[in-house]
């Protein structure tokens, strides 16, 4: 998908529109990182059953 957003209308594929897709491929997940690092130790407690300080 992302493959044909970039080579637009003329569906041409070069090397070049491979090399920009892989670039956004791997920028697209380094723009959350500021998100996790607003995360609590707490966060996500409720999805996985973990909590802290308690063994089983």
């Amino acid at each position: 998908m992302l493959l044909g957003l970039i080579a637009g209308e003329s569906h041409v594929l070069t090397p070049e529109r491979f090399h920009q897709v892989f670039l956004l491929t791997a920028i697209i997940p380094l723009l959350s990182i500021p998100g996790f690092l607003y995360l609590r130790a707490e966060d996500g407690v409720q999805v996985s059953g973990h909590i802290k300080g308690s063994r089983k």
